[in-house]
């Protein structure tokens, strides 16, 4: 399941695609509404701040994907002055 979900993190957006695979439903049980289709999936999710790329962490677990983003520190964040011509 792992090697079918993909993250990727740029500093204002992220990323998260994979293949769903098909799975057979259960026959002890019963579905009110079953609104998860299978195939290939991709989001991306502006980010309101700059991240670090480099401590962005991804794990799966339980159904879950959990992704951990950290601010970049406002020290690392150039701000340019506009000037007047």
């Amino acid at each position: 399941m792992l090697e079918d979900i993909a993250v990727e993190a740029d500093r204002r957006t992220l990323r998260i695609y994979g293949i769903r695979r098909e799975r057979r439903r259960r026959q002890d049980g019963s579905y009110l509404l079953a609104e998860i289709p299978a195939g290939y999936f991709e989001r991306f999710f502006p980010l309101a701040v700059p991240i670090d790329t480099n401590t962005v962490q991804a794990r799966y677990a339980e159904g879950l994907l959990h992704v951990h983003l950290e601010k970049l520190p406002q020290k690392n964040i150039c701000n340019v002055t506009v000037r007047s011509i």
